[in-house]
């Protein structure tokens, strides 16, 4: 069954990989004529190339992360192949843990088709938390890997990743922010739309629910899941998490909040949404 998935996960990445590739060259040649076909190449190459090859390492580095290997207190390694053998969760491998310096309580979680998925528990979260917390948390995340193990998401959320961190470094070096004391963010706002686009096109507000049914079936109570989420969502509004624009819909709520000010680059659902759905009632 893994070597089927793995076989029609390669096939989908070399159709994508050749599709892509023909439309960049016809578009390109119907511009430019048959030189346009070289350009289309060259363009289809340096595409690929920032999506399957630096696309997940772009998005890693925004965040500062240690694998957690050797010592682990909290067992996680052991409940998370645990959780995958003993069958409520469907994936292929085992994800690779992650531990990211924060001092906000928060989680997330992403993969792409071709590589090991990967979940990251940030510092605060592990010191805060109880056991019980920490392995609810473990559990969403896990259930938000299997409903989001796509070749759309991941490519498209790549895309909208390497398109705003290209806008964050054009926004640095953008003159005036050298010399006004109130830094703008020009290219993030021009670009925002078409970023908002690829990563709602990716997932839906729908899929967020799901994920959270899901969760609160495994753990055995909606209200237990649903406390954990609100308290969460405290957190994220006294600590919010300093990361790039279109990565917050990686994590178990968003780490941003008050934060982020471009209501296009808001694309968790509200917390007061996914409790009503869950529990019925906010606050819980």
């Amino acid at each position: 069954m893994r070597m089927n998935s793995q076989r029609t996960t390669s096939t989908q990445v070399w159709l994508f990989i050749v599709t892509t590739s023909l439309v960049f060259m016809i578009l390109c040649s119907q511009i430019a004529g048959r030189p346009g076909l070289l350009i289309g190449l060259v363009i289809a190459l340096i595409f690929h190339t920032l999506i399957f090859l630096w696309g997940d390492s772009l998005l890693l580095k925004s965040l500062p992360l240690k694998p957690l290997r050797g010592q682990d207190p909290w067992m996680l390694n052991s409940k998370t192949r645990e959780w995958i053998q003993r069958g409520p969760i469907r994936m292929t491998q085992s994800p690779d843990l992650f531990l990211i310096e924060s001092d906000l309580p928060t989680a997330f979680s992403f993969e792409v088709p071709w590589k090991k998925p990967l979940i990251g528990f940030s510092t605060s979260l592990l010191r805060k938390l109880t056991p019980d917390e920490i392995e609810m948390v473990l559990i969403h995340q896990l259930c938000q890997l299997q409903h989001r193990q796509s070749l759309r998401f991941a490519i498209l959320s790549l895309m909208a990743n390497t398109l705003a961190r290209l806008c964050n470094f054009l926004d640095q070096a953008w003159i005036p922010n050298s010399i006004f004391n109130h830094k703008q963010q020009p290219f993030l706002f021009l670009f925002s739309p078409l970023i908002s686009l690829m990563v709602r096109l990716s997932h839906s507000s729908h899929d967020q629910y799901v994920i959270d049914q899901h969760a609160a079936q495994l753990i055995g109570s909606r209200e237990k899941l649903g406390r954990l989420l609100w308290k969460l969502e405290g957190w994220s509004l006294t600590h919010p998490m300093n990361i790039l624009p279109a990565t917050s819909h990686l994590f178990i709520v968003n780490p941003e909040r008050i934060r982020q000010k471009n209501n296009l680059l808001q694309f968790h659902p509200a917390t007061r949404d996914r409790l009503e759905k869950l529990v019925g009632s906010y606050p819980v």
